[in-house]
């Protein structure tokens, strides 16, 4: 099995960080969007630890000056953009910065789909196919059969209700490059508010050690 790049997103403190294996996760993700449960501040994500992982921000609505600042402020080094941001808001971001998320769902068939990635990948570092039909984090699981084989000039990750019990199958099913995870290691707290569940989170590692062999 090829070297898979794994994203844990949503995290918002740094016991999070801490629970992962930085020899299996390549990027952390930290939401900037004031609607998202896992919303973090700035002062939150710029005194979080990532060690050897890389830092996402993802972004809504923030145009490339906001995103830029962000970044900035709290050393990040990919934006995951996820609003409506355009290919000069990308080139401002810089192309080695910009992890460009699509929606599968919207596309008839793989032939559109491609066709977009092809006008995206020249402002792009990756792109993340993600099973809702706008934003993210719903949970939802990808299901459209034209994933498989893919034809994408850059790396691209599955993202959308990835967990434990379906991460396997998905991988062979899609034959992604990566993999974003996010409410598949969470649990809900007596509030309704999403957390890192660390049994989730370390059951995870210990497929992705399995796997990754």
């Amino acid at each position: 099995m090829k070297q898979l790049l794994v994203k844990i997103c949503g995290l918002q403190t740094q016991r999070d960080v801490d629970m992962l294996d930085e020899k299996l996760v390549q990027l952390c993700g930290f939401i900037f969007y004031d609607k998202s449960p896992r919303n973090v501040s700035l002062e939150t994500v710029r005194a979080i630890r990532t060690y050897r992982m890389k830092r996402v921000g993802v972004f809504v609505n923030q145009d490339a000056d906001q995103i830029n600042r962000v970044m900035d402020e709290c050393r990040l080094d990919y934006a995951q953009l996820h609003g409506n941001q355009t290919v000069k808001d990308a080139l401002t971001i810089g192309a080695s910065r910009v992890i460009r998320v699509l929606w599968p769902m919207r596309y008839c068939d793989r032939e559109a789909l491609e066709k977009t990635m092809d006008e995206y990948v020249e402002n792009s570092a990756y792109f993340l196919m993600d099973a809702a039909t706008s934003r993210g984090g719903s949970g939802q699981t990808i299901k459209w059969k034209d994933l498989h084989g893919l034809c994408s000039k850059r790396q691209w990750f599955l993202a959308g209700g990835l967990t434990c019990e379906n991460l396997e199958d998905a991988i062979d099913e899609y034959s992604p490059d990566g993999v974003d995870i996010n409410s598949g290691v969470e649990s809900m707290d007596s509030s309704g508010h999403p957390f890192k569940d660390i049994e989730k989170v370390q059951k995870t590692m210990c497929l992705l050690r399995g796997m990754q062999r």
